[in-house]
C-alpha cells in the first residue's frame, strides 16, 4: 500500500466490493434455482 492511501478508505472500498459480489451471487443463485425448478417441472411433465 502506498503511503498516501488511507487504510480506512481501502477497507471501505473492499467492503463495498464484497457486498456487491454477495448481492450478485444471491441474484445468480436465485436464477439458478428458478431454472432448476423449471427443468424439474418439465421433467415431471414428461414422466
Amino acid at each position: 500500500m502506498s503511503p498516501d492511501q488511507d487504510p480506512t478508505l481501502t477497507l471501505f472500498f473492499l467492503h463495498g466490493l464484497a457486498v456487491s459480489l454477495r448481492d450478485r451471487a444471491d441474484t445468480l443463485s436465485e436464477r439458478a434455482e428458478a431454472l432448476l425448478l423449471a427443468v424439474e417441472g418439465a421433467f415431471a411433465q414428461q414422466m
